[in-house]
């Protein structure tokens, strides 16, 4: 008889006393199980911690150690095979060279509003003669040089020089054979010089007619562009 078998009888008085054991139906393929449980209970305290310190470290803290060492040793294989593979860039170069498009601007001018233009003054005696002045320079003027002195007497005769005689005034001129009367002359000049920007009080303006022909004056503080002294305005 081996120790072994020593071992179970001892277990089964214990368990049994001095009854016989009820017989084994158990099968063989367990007994090697039931064997290890029996020794290690069969063991002391400081016995069973160890062997259960032992058997911990075997099932839990060697595959943890030997699956730590591998996923680090093989982290950078495994880094350097999924790397992602970049594609190369193909970088196309414009052949073509741009073109600059330029916009011309087409600008109008705007016109300059024109004046009525001012006849010059007639430096003709025979102009002027019998004919309204258009200005009061040329009153003067004929005055100055168109006028016919009279005869001189003889110095000691005690008659006083006479004046010099001036030229017959001017015929006065008829109403036009239209029928427009100086207010609706006048009233047409105002109308027309309003169109052109130029406000003009109807009672400043006279009339008068030449023929067929009214000529309309008015007085009015207006702006123009002169280059010397002042200047009178005819508008017809």
């Amino acid at each position: 008889m081996d120790w072994n078998e020593l071992r179970r009888n001892k277990l089964a008085k214990a368990r049994f006393g001095n009854e016989a054991p009820p017989p084994d139906k158990r099968r063989p393929a367990t007994d090697w199980a039931i064997e290890i449980r029996e020794r290690f209970t069969a063991l002391q305290l400081w016995e069973q911690a160890a062997i259960t310190a032992v058997g911990f470290l075997l099932v839990f803290a060697v595959p943890l150690i030997i699956f730590a060492v591998t996923r680090g040793g093989g982290g950078s294989d495994e880094a350097a095979n999924s790397a992602p593979i970049v594609p190369p860039v193909q970088i196309a170069e414009s052949t073509s060279t741009p073109t600059a498009t330029f916009v011309q601007l087409r600008t109008t001018p705007t016109p300059l509003q024109s004046l009525p233009t001012v006849e010059a003054n007639r430096e003709d005696c025979a102009a002027i003669l019998g004919t309204p002045y258009q200005s009061e320079a040329e009153r003067l003027w004929f005055i100055a040089n168109c006028a016919v002195p009279a005869e001189q007497p003889a110095p000691g005769d005690g008659v006083p020089p006479p004046q010099p005689t001036l030229a017959p005034p001017p015929a006065p001129t008829p109403t036009p054979v239209q029928g427009l009367t100086a207010s609706q002359a006048i009233s047409r000049a105002v109308d027309w010089l309003a169109s052109q920007g130029i406000g003009i009080d109807a009672g400043s303006c006279g009339a008068s007619s030449s023929g067929s022909t009214w000529t309309v004056s008015c007085e009015s503080n207006t702006t123009v562009c002169i280059q010397q002294g002042p200047i009178v305005i005819w508008l017809c």
